[in-house]
């Protein structure tokens, strides 16, 4: 609930997530970790957190994506975890 409601339709703009984000991670520019931003920043973006950090995983057998929410880096070829 941190990120999204579950019962409203998710925005599909990556972007509009990122305030979400660097709610908990703190930015390059802030050295001082503090309650409010207390994870690490990402050392390569700031920008559409959740196009590289929620990959969009294809389902065997069906015709739909789903969002990893295992919010992590993925690594290329990587399984997802079970």
């Amino acid at each position: 609930m941190a990120c999204h409601d579950p019962h409203v339709q998710v925005v599909s703009d990556a972007g509009l997530y990122d305030a979400k984000c660097l709610a908990c991670h703190s930015s390059k520019s802030n050295t001082k970790a503090n309650v409010a931003h207390s994870a690490p920043a990402c050392r390569v973006g700031t920008k559409n957190c959740v196009s590289c950090h929620m990959e969009k995983i294809d389902v065997p057998g069906m015709y739909a994506t789903f969002t990893d929410h295992w919010i992590r880096v993925v690594k290329k070829g990587a399984q997802y975890p079970e």
